[in-house]
């Protein structure tokens, strides 16, 4: 922060509650491989950034308020899982500059770069179409075409997917391209980074609904308060 650029003395309190649900496609329509994701969010409480006048956020849940359906999507996977496609409304940071190890923090920084100008990211998920492939040696790539209409400064979180198909006619695209690895035998992911304290609050809760034994859907619900 510049000198002078905010408040000396203030104080910033918000509240972040999400909810939400997904279901398999066997569940639906009897056919495997698919997955529906439905999450709503309500925030309310100060805008930190706008008391210290930093360039990044200091707070992932800093926002101006709102409520509203943040993400629905489906997504499918076909050639034995190696090739997957994601469309309907999608937070962009989900699936693109992803860090493996940020999504604990309520700091920023550990998320994606302040350089990815208008990123559909939270508060404003955007309809997209997305697709990816995960080859056998660990290889991967994405692509994803999402309504650029942030750019123009329409928020594209509290609205569906009339933006994407009309005025402001700016589309918003994105390629990723790495390498999942493996640690010692286990599983391992994308290398990512993670800095700063990101002290958080967060009461969790998570259900998952199965059907003889077999995960069909899960519901949850957590609050991120700072």
């Amino acid at each position: 922060m510049l000198s002078g650029a905010g408040s000396a003395a203030s104080t910033a309190a918000r509240l972040l509650l999400t909810a939400g649900f997904e279901i398999d496609s066997r569940t639906l329509f009897d056919q495997p491989g698919g997955r529906l994701h439905v999450s709503a969010m309500h925030q309310t409480g100060d805008n930190g950034t706008r008391l210290v006048g930093d360039f990044q956020g200091f707070s992932n849940i800093d926002a101006a308020g709102f409520t509203a359906i943040t993400e629905a999507w489906y997504q499918h996977h076909l050639l034995d899982g190696r090739l997957r496609l994601k469309f309907g409304k999608v937070d962009a940071n989900s699936e693109f500059a992803y860090v493996e190890h940020g999504g604990g923090f309520l700091q920023s920084s550990p998320g994606f770069s302040p350089t990815i100008l208008g990123f559909p990211s939270y508060p404003d998920p955007a309809t997209s179409v997305n697709l990816f492939y995960h080859g056998k040696s660990g290889a991967y790539a994405g692509v994803g075409v999402y309504d650029g209409a942030t750019q123009a400064g329409v928020a594209t979180g509290t609205r569906g997917p009339s933006t994407f198909f009309g005025t402001p006619d700016g589309l918003f695209s994105v390629v990723e391209t790495g390498v999942h690895h493996r640690v010692t035998g286990s599983p391992g992911g994308r290398a990512g980074w993670a800095s700063g304290p990101g002290a958080m609050a967060a009461i969790s809760t998570v259900s998952v609904v199965a059907v003889n034994g077999v995960p069909k859907a899960s519901i949850w619900c957590w609050i991120r308060a700072l």
